[in-house]
């Protein structure tokens, strides 16, 4: 089975086994705004979202992300690459008749940017994959992480998700969904080809086992 986080203008598919939590920023005492999202697996993998203004870059989202993981370990192994050729395929690509201006419509992604980086943390090697991508008014960040193993086994899992999430968008003539809190119960057919539950006996494997 899978469940349905719906929030930043978005939805997004993912196995009922992972955890979800929401960043959130104070905006007044009594009020604050969710800018992210977290979807922690029972092992070591995990994706996290953040919605930025439009007025963020993807190169800027993910120079930001890339500093941010720089600050805190050593040794890091850069490599870019297009997300809509290597990872979405046509997924991200604007689509519009060769012969059409360049300008993309308002509700397709007009620019996206990927980077992978890898670093030792004790004797592990991470892998950390950065998708940034403009959509509608806003750019969009997207983390993924696990060590190295487990990133392999979760490869999959990881695009599945990040296709029902541009799926939800390019489905909403606004590139917008209702804002919406996260609802437990709220469970769907999963939109996606990749059927999501077929991954939850790995990420119930325990730790000794990936050591």
């Amino acid at each position: 089975m899978t469940k349905v986080y719906r929030g930043l203008g978005l939805a997004c598919t993912y196995p009922e086994n992972w955890q979800l939590s929401e960043e959130t920023v104070a905006e007044h005492a009594d009020q604050s705004t969710v800018v992210g999202f977290n979807l922690q697996s029972p092992t070591s993998a995990f994706m996290s979202v953040y919605r930025y203004p439009q007025s963020v870059s993807p190169d800027e989202a993910i120079e930001e992300a890339t500093k941010a993981i720089a600050a805190d370990y050593e040794g890091i192994e850069l490599a870019s690459f297009a997300p809509e050729r290597e990872l979405l395929h046509d997924e991200l690509a604007p689509s519009q008749p060769k012969s059409a201006p360049s300008q993309p419509k308002s509700n397709v992604p007009n620019a996206s940017r990927g980077t992978d980086l890898n670093f030792y943390y004790l004797d592990l090697l991470i892998t950390v994959r950065l998708i940034s991508f403009q959509f509608s008014h806003y750019t969009f960040l997207v983390q993924f992480q696990a060590e190295d193993r487990d990133f392999t086994s979760m490869e999959r899992v990881f695009q599945a998700m990040l296709i029902t999430m541009i799926q939800s968008l390019q489905a909403s003539p606004e590139g917008t969904i209702a804002e919406s809190s996260s609802d437990p119960n709220d469970q769907e057919l999963n939109p996606f080809a990749i059927d999501l539950s077929q991954f939850g006996a790995h990420d119930e494997t325990s730790d000794d086992d990936l050591s």
